[in-house]
């Protein structure tokens, strides 16, 4: 397996193992997976101020990496820089809170089961993170559950609205009441195109209006910036 491979090379060189990204232009970058992480924090961190926070959203984008690995191997690389991966963000300088929370953690990884876990996050649970099951009924990741989330709601529950084009009808939800499938004009599609999965509908399905930004799975970095604050 490739995340093996990479495991191997990381325990006897340090940060030997390099991964390469396909960029939106069409060019291929080869850097080492340290950088890498700094960049995939510039991407998906923008809401993360805290040190202790900034730290946990390294070891989570490390680990969804190396979970990863092989992809897009048929394609040629490993990683896109894109949010089907993770937003990675290639830029001249990295910010010194991104390069201390990546060096402060270097190599880490969490694991499950003997390999590394599926670390998946988010911006904002709407106060309660959904099971992994709930969305990829296939994933096998009892560590991904449904809890309460006190802490991101100090921000209150991310409240968005949308007037919607065309009448739109729920079609299928989670076992936990998050909207998985929707039906627009005698056609279903994924429910990934609403800011959250966590919402309802209202004017006979001509609008939108729920809670968090995201599928709500795994870290939810809104709670992960406040528990940080508070000394967690």
């Amino acid at each position: 397996m490739r995340w093996l491979a990479c495991l191997l090379l990381l325990a006897c060189a340090g940060n030997a193992r390099d991964v390469k990204v396909m960029l939106s232009n069409g060019q291929l970058k080869t850097l080492p997976l340290e950088d890498y992480v700094a960049g995939v924090l510039m991407g998906e961190a923008s809401v993360l101020t805290s040190p202790e926070a900034l730290k946990a959203q390294a070891v989570a984008s490390r680990t969804f990496a190396v979970h990863h690995l092989g992809r897009h191997t048929k394609a040629g690389y490993d990683f896109c820089e894109a949010t089907h991966c993770q937003d990675f963000r290639l830029r001249d300088t990295v910010s010194q809170r991104v390069r201390a929370a990546v060096e402060a953690t270097t190599s880490e990884l969490l694991w499950s089961e003997g390999r590394p876990a599926a670390t998946h996050y988010g911006k904002h649970c709407g106060g309660h993170s959904a099971a992994g099951s709930e969305i990829w009924p296939q994933i096998h990741a009892p560590y991904l559950r449904a809890l309460p989330d006190t802490f991101c709601l100090i921000r209150g529950r991310s409240q968005w609205a949308r007037e919607l084009p065309s009448r739109v009808t729920i079609t299928r939800k989670s076992i936990s009441g998050r909207i998985l499938e929707v039906l627009v004009g005698g056609q279903r599609v994924s429910a990934e195109r609403f800011p959250s999965n966590l919402f309802e509908l209202q004017s006979g399905g001509q609008r939108a209006s729920g809670f968090g930004a995201g599928n709500g799975v795994g870290l939810c970095q809104v709670g992960a910036e406040e528990r940080g604050k508070a000394g967690h």
